[in-house]
Formats: C-alpha cells, structure tokens, sequence
C-alpha cells in the first residue's frame, strides 16, 4: 500500500466516528420530531376535533322532511328560550296537576326519551320532550356540552307552568346524560324545578371531572384540560360555573341520580350528590351501559322513577 493510500485509509477511519455521532443526532432528533407531533396530535389536535364534534355534528345529523307525526295521546308544541330560539317536542297533558319535563343527550332527539315519559305519563303526569337546540327540529346550529342547553330547560319548565293542567308548583325534571347536566343546573337555578332526575350526566366544566384514577386517566387528563379550554372559546357561549359549585343551592328539593356501568360514571355521580347534600341519592346500575337502565331492570326504574317525582311533586 502506498503512503497516499495508507493516508487515506486513515483520514476515513478518523472520519467515521463524526459520521456515526451525525447520524445519531439526527435520529435522534427525528425521533423527537415524530413524539412532538404525535403528542401534539394527542393533546391538542384530538381536544380540538372532539369539540367540533361535541358542537357541530347534531346540527349536521338532522333528519330530512318534517318531523315524525306525535305519538297518541301527545301534541305537537313550540317554545322560545330566553335567547330567542324556538323548540320543538311532543307534549302530553296532565292528568294529575303535576308535569315533568324530559331532556335528551347528544346527537339524540325528543323520541329517545319516550320510554320515561310514557311511565310517567301513565302515571298521570304531564310529560314533556323536546328537541334540543341544533337537533331535531329545534332551531340553533351549535351545541354547547349543556351550557347554552340549560336555558333550553327552563324555556321547557316555563311552557309546562303556562299550560292549564299544571300545578306550578309540581314540575319535575329529568335528563339523560348531556341533558342530564343541563338539567342539573337548570334545578340548580330555578326554583321551579321542585324534583330532579339525572341518568348519566356527563360533566359539564373540567372542575366538575372527578379526579383522575389509574394511568389511562393520568394521562389523558391534560386532554381534557385542552377540550374544555377549546370549548371554553365558543362564541356566545361563556363556561358555566361548576355545576358541583352551583348544586349546593339545590337541597331541600330531591335528586335522583342513576350511575350505569360503575366507574367513571359512578364517580361522576357522586360528585354531584356530595354537592347537592342530603336529599340527593345515587342509584346504581352497574350491569348497563351509558343510558341502559330502563332496559337493564324496567320494572324497577319505572318504579324508582314514578315514586320519586310523586314522592317530590305531592300536592
């Protein structure tokens, strides 16, 4: 081997430890391109499509044509929120002089809630359900996880104190879910509202999750940090205090809480009745699924429900 060959070999062998640390720094900082991508996507892109979702999509799942015609015994009514919003749902007068007013979750419709409402009805309540704002055939084209949906609710309690088969003063509420939380903080604002029932609901702000348990949770909590703070910049709609803050007004009125599935909905729960004090109750279902008790145990939560709102809408 020559002089300039041996030198040559040298100055590659020089080289390619340089070569080497390159090449590592820039995996390296690929691989921390490729985490900061998919942690933003994770924490921030993900937050930012579920409030599009929450907010947009009832709007653009409205069924075409008119709505379906009122079941028997039902009519047809509108009603206008205090932000000029026309409602629209199935009504059924009071046979007893008191009415209960039934509000749906997300992406459902006045027709979900039939089920409760022919229990009650058939126990001689005046019942209630309605479409909504940005569903059915409600007017509105966002939706606001229960902020705005709140004065959907007391929109609802004033048309049924209006009506001439009703007893102000016995008019019930219940939710499922989205509903159920608005319903909540309708009862917790109005006095009006004399016995609640909540299946299911959800929260409303990040203050009223309950705390995070187990690492699924521990991690997707900065997620719901960022969901809640996306939708906290909807316009026209200023998050709401904690509806854990806002339910201590809520006693010596009775609430029913019903928690499906254990869990996080469990929690939820009792988050809400440790706010509300001693005249609110949980009643557990842990075999059903989000909304699935009245098919889980029918009897039973027919009957829970028809002794609780006659139990706190007694004459």
């Amino acid at each position: 081997m020559s002089t300039e060959q041996r030198l040559r070999a040298v100055m590659v062998s020089a080289s390619e430890p340089r070569r080497r640390t390159t090449r590592m720094r820039v995996l390296r900082v690929a691989i921390a391109l490729a985490l900061a991508a998919a942690l933003g996507g994770y924490y921030v892109g993900i937050p930012a499509l579920r409030v599009w979702q929450a907010t947009r999509v009832p709007n653009l799942l409205r069924p075409e044509g008119p709505p379906s015609a009122a079941p028997a015994g039902y009519h047809e009514v509108a009603f206008t929120t205090s932000d000029g919003l026309t409602l629209r749902g199935w009504y059924r007068p009071s046979e007893s002089g008191a009415a209960v007013v039934l509000t749906h979750g997300y992406a459902l419709g006045r027709e979900h809630l039939l089920p409760q409402a022919d229990i009650l009805a058939t126990a001689g309540f005046g019942v209630l359900t309605y479409d909504l704002r940005a569903h059915g055939a409600s007017d509105g084209t966002v939706c606001t996880r229960g902020w705005l949906e709140t004065e959907d609710v007391l929109a609802a309690v004033a048309f049924l104190a209006a009506q001439p088969d009703v007893d102000p003063a016995r008019i019930g509420a219940f939710g499922f879910s989205i509903g159920g939380q608005a319903t909540l903080r309708a009862a917790a604002r109005s006095d009006a509202i004399r016995a609640v029932v909540a299946d299911g609901p959800v929260a409303g702000v990040y203050a009223d999750e309950p705390r995070a348990q187990g690492v699924r949770e521990q991690i997707d909590a900065p997620a719901k940090r960022v969901y809640y703070a996306v939708l906290g910049v909807m316009p026209g709609a200023e998050p709401p205090p904690p509806l854990v803050v806002e339910l201590r007004g809520l006693a010596p009125r009775p609430l029913l809480l019903i928690a499906a599935g254990g869990g996080l909905e469990q929690r939820q729960a009792q988050r809400y009745v440790d706010a509300a004090g001693d005249t609110a109750s949980i009643w557990e279902i842990p075999e059903a699924g989000h909304g699935g008790g009245l098919a889980s145990r029918p009897e039973e939560y027919g009957r829970r429900l028809t002794e609780h709102f006659r139990a706190g809408l007694r004459p």
